[in-house]
């Protein structure tokens, strides 16, 4: 991995979300882009006379410079504090943006522009909100071809031992295990690729033998092995799965019919997947 992109609101938990994407840098000597967008729309009010008009669009200029110069220092400082935790001997290098305008379009620009191998965040930044709500998460992902990891306020970097693939069986599969295995495979992780199946569900088991086919290799040496889970809720195969194992990680894929993925879209809620409170990992749709 050459780039990580992580976007930043300065919060109380963008120093947890820093410190995943300076371990994840660390195996593999990456650059880590800080990026920030700040709000820059000028509030025209709605007098009738142009001296008023022209009165309120110099305050609004003078607000949003003042709006920049906070969140400049504020990157300085937090771009010092994230340079102190890197080894220099790792190869990382931190560089840092500050930009107006649309968190949303922001991210997708400096992905076209920037290319990142992958985007990190906060699962709750200011305001409380997870990222997979509202239009910035869905205008990221329905146009970056960038997998997302969301970290969780409260997670604890603990590596990547075990993971977690909630196995859709849709096209794209392959490619997402062996991302998991290409980005993480400094921390030797071992891949659970599960599949929960309800009884009222169609089991495609020709995708599933196709899986274990095309990673017989890493089967063999015990780095994957794929699992089908009978239950009776997606809710409870996820529990009783999670259940006295320490997964690191949560990866599963996007699709664009809900774009909340396989797991959203089978009656798992967002908030019972942060109450895990691990890392999601999402391939996008595009």
């Amino acid at each position: 991995m050459k780039k990580i992109l992580v976007p930043v609101d300065f919060s109380a938990h963008t120093e947890v979300t820093c410190r995943y994407a300076v371990a994840m840098a660390s195996v593999s000597g990456a650059e880590i882009m800080l990026f920030h967008t700040y709000f820059d729309q000028m509030i025209v009010a709605g007098g009738t006379y142009p001296d008023s008009i022209a009165a309120q669009a110099a305050i609004d200029v003078q607000m949003i410079s003042e709006i920049r110069q906070a969140a400049e220092a504020e990157m300085e400082h937090l771009s010092v504090q994230i340079r102190n935790l890197v080894d220099p001997a790792s190869g990382v290098s931190i560089i840092t943006r500050v930009e107006g305008g649309d968190a949303a379009s922001g991210i997708v620009d400096v992905c076209k522009e920037w290319n990142p191998q992958l985007i990190i965040i906060g699962a709750q930044g200011r305001g409380q909100k997870d990222p997979f709500t509202g239009s910035t998460a869905e205008v990221i992902m329905r146009h970056t071809p960038v997998p997302v990891l969301a970290i969780p306020a409260n997670a604890g970097f603990d590596g990547f031992g075990q993971i977690m693939y909630a196995a859709g069986l849709a096209d794209g599969s392959e490619n997402d295990i062996r991302f998991i295995f290409d980005s993480f495979g400094s921390f030797s992780p071992i891949v659970h690729c599960v599949h929960l199946h309800c009884s009222d569900e169609k089991f495609d088991d020709v995708k599933l033998n196709r899986l274990q086919q095309h990673f017989g290799k890493e089967m063999s040496e015990g780095k994957i092995w794929f699992r089908m889970l009978e239950c009776d809720s997606h809710r409870q195969g996820l529990s009783t799965f999670l259940e006295n194992r320490r997964i690191g990680m949560i990866a599963f894929r996007l699709h664009r019919p809900s774009l909340l993925g396989f797991l959203f879209r089978s009656r798992l809620s967002r908030k019972d997947l942060f109450k895990t409170r691990l890392p999601l990992l999402a391939f996008p749709e595009v």
